[in-house]
């Protein structure tokens, strides 16, 4: 038996994410293979670390050191300051993160990231390269108007979760019969359309990513589509679903620390009410 862990993006939304994967690392819960994509690559990140209440103490920073907010936006042109977020603050005492453990981890940890010149999915990883990892990780989290394409010598990137939503065709074919999702969505919550903001997007970018452009519009289809996979795979007994339970009342860009806080602590409860489940599910 392989068991996969699917975590939804979200932005910080990914709060819940990380109640429950705290949960889960403090009573040892260890997974084969972890897949993530946009927020769901930080909580991913830090779980493979084995890094406890990292993911909580990053969505919390004070306004003067945090990676996101009107600040960044004034002084660096995006509100997600994500080269700050994987490339300053892993290498600072407060905010470290362990690449040795990552790197040594046996769990193999891919990333959803979007090619902007086809309009599909690719799925990364790495486990030797700091640098690679960040720009990877950069890639997967790099949201249409709030971020920056991520451009390689042949390639350019963007956030994973416009082209694969939710990864669990992927995961099943990387031989999980053992699946727990994650999601960042309450039940009946409708997911967000971006692809109302092409227009804006084919100013910014540029003609060269038109078949990125495509394939948002049909992220909607594509997604309820998903959606239809996971509840087949629950009713199979292949599949165990997380999900916020009731009013998920904070927003993809949410800084208010109360709310962000309620939302974690949601997230660490709900983790504890269902571990046993979890645990019977997994053996």
């Amino acid at each position: 038996m392989k068991s996969g862990l699917i975590l939804e993006g979200g932005g910080m939304r990914g709060m819940f994410t990380a109640g429950v994967l705290d949960c889960f690392m403090e009573e040892g819960i260890v997974f084969d293979y972890v897949i993530g994509s946009s927020s769901g690559v930080c909580n991913a990140m830090n779980y493979v670390s084995g890094q406890i209440g990292r993911s909580k103490n990053m969505m919390l920073l004070p306004k003067k050191e945090s990676y996101a907010g009107v600040k960044e936006l004034l002084l660096h042109g995006s509100f997600l300051n994500l080269k700050k977020l994987f490339r300053v603050l892993p290498y600072q005492k407060k905010t470290h993160f362990d690449f040795d453990t990552y790197f040594t981890s046996s769990i193999e940890n891919e990333f959803v990231v979007s090619n902007c010149y086809t309009g599909k999915p690719e799925y990364l990883s790495e486990k030797k390269d700091e640098d690679r990892l960040a720009t990877i990780a950069t890639a997967s989290c790099s949201l249409p108007l709030v971020g920056r394409p991520v451009k390689t010598e042949d390639k350019c990137y963007m956030d994973g979760s416009m082209t694969d939503p939710i990864p669990v065709r992927h995961t099943l074919d990387k031989g999980c019969d053992r699946i727990i999702l994650i999601s960042t969505k309450g039940e009946g919550m409708d997911p967000s359309d971006l692809s109302k903001y092409n227009w804006a997007m084919r100013i910014l970018y540029g003609k060269k990513v038109k078949p990125f452009l495509t394939a948002m519009k049909n992220r909607l289809d594509l997604y309820y589509k998903q959606w239809d996979m996971i509840y087949d795979l629950q009713k199979e007994g292949t599949l165990f679903l997380i999900q916020p339970q009731g009013d998920v009342a904070i927003s993809h860009l949410e800084t208010d620390p109360v709310k962000l806080e309620q939302m974690y602590d949601s997230g660490y409860a709900y983790g504890r009410k269902i571990l046993e489940d979890v645990k019977k599910f997994l053996v």
